[in-house]
């Protein structure tokens, strides 16, 4: 058992220096081989497989390196949600970290939908797409660690605020006279306005909390 505390601690140092000495591809081999070798104790192994994360976003960017990174985000959150006992405040910050980073392709879906005519379809549709992303950084706000639950809550506010900004700038609808523009313009404040205020209700929570 000695020897084998000690093979695991030579290969997590050796990691590490690789890591510091920028050797970016020698470090991935040798956290790779921890994180197989050594599930326990569960926060390193974790660890070995965040900083594989790291690495594959500081490296050049291949054919198939999102699609990595992304199954290993999903992997650790995954994994870290299932730990039970072994679960600590660190792993905790790690699986919401991977669970935020999961929310960004989700943010995307709903940025790439404007909204022009016909605008109550393109709207349906854009809300269903915020409501997907606000689902996700509830997720990541779920493992309570406070540097993901302060960014998943900027990032919430910031959707809200989004979706309200989206809707003044939306496209109007052709033939209205100008009473019935400033009618429809009457009309799309009243309706942005919930969103804006829970956008300031949230960075407010952010600030009380900081």
């Amino acid at each position: 058992q000695r020897d084998a505390r000690l093979a695991s601690e030579s290969l997590w140092q050796a990691a590490e220096l690789f890591d510091k000495a920028g050797s970016r591809d020698n470090a991935a081999r040798v956290y790779t081989q921890y994180a197989r070798q050594y599930p326990e104790p569960f926060e390193r192994n974790l660890e070995a497989r965040w900083r594989l994360v790291q690495g594959l976003r500081a490296g050049s960017q291949t054919p198939g390196t999102a699609a990595r990174e992304t199954a290993l985000l999903r992997e650790i959150r995954d994994t870290e949600q299932r730990a039970g006992a072994a679960r600590t405040d660190r792993t905790r910050t790690i699986g919401g970290l991977a669970a935020l980073a999961l929310t960004q392709p989700l943010l995307d879906d709903y940025r790439k939908v404007a909204l022009v005519e016909p605008l109550a379809r393109q709207l349906k549709l854009k809300k269903t797409k915020m409501e997907a992303a606000l689902q996700a950084y509830g997720q990541a706000s779920a493992s309570a660690a406070p540097e993901v639950v302060t960014a998943a809550t900027f990032h919430t506010a910031a959707l809200y605020q989004d979706f309200g900004k989206a809707m003044l700038q939306s496209q109007r609808p052709k033939g209205l006279n100008k009473i019935a523009l400033e009618q429809y313009d009457v009309l799309l404040e009243e309706q942005a306005f919930p969103f804006e205020e829970k956008a300031t209700e949230l960075h407010e929570a952010n600030a009380r909390r900081a």
